[in-house]
């Protein structure tokens, strides 16, 4: 088995308070800030929903619980 040595340096800088405000740099910045979507202002909860989770991804999990409670009920019937 070959082994390789991995170097790593760690630089330290040592960061503390302090009244002077001489140090700082302000860089203006003028862009508009905040979320960008489509969804309209009359978006509804499955609007935003899908922004996050695919309509692919939201059918496999449709898929896997069906599966999952087939697998229950083979396990544990329905006593009706």
């Amino acid at each position: 088995m070959n082994k390789k040595t991995v170097t790593v340096t760690y630089l330290i800088f040592e960061l503390g308070w302090s009244r002077d405000p001489a140090n700082v740099t302000v860089i203006w910045f003028a862009l508009t800030t905040g979320a960008v979507s489509s969804v309209t202002e009359e978006g509804t909860a499955l609007d935003f929903f899908s922004l996050f989770v695919s309509e692919e991804l939201f059918e496999k999990i449709v898929e896997e619980t069906n599966r999952y409670a087939q697998q229950c009920m083979l396990v544990k019937p329905d006593p009706k």
